[in-house]
């Protein structure tokens, strides 16, 4: 196979999925800042309780 090799293009066809997806109208409405809440929420649902916000010496997930 001359030109991009295997790891190359399966690179290539990750990368342009991951654009294609990003684009989405679905997606372009996803309000991000929300991640951290969710996943300290979630950590929470497994039993490991968050003391302090991730990150930041104050505030915290259970009490707010």
């Amino acid at each position: 196979m001359k030109g991009l090799r295997p790891p190359a293009l399966l690179a290539l066809v990750f990368l342009a999925t991951r654009y294609v997806l990003a684009r989405t109208a679905l997606l372009s409405e996803t309000y991000y800042d929300e991640a951290l809440t969710g996943l300290m929420g979630l950590a929470i649902l497994h039993g490991q309780p968050q003391v302090f916000l991730w990150g930041q010496p104050y505030l915290g997930a259970i009490g707010a």
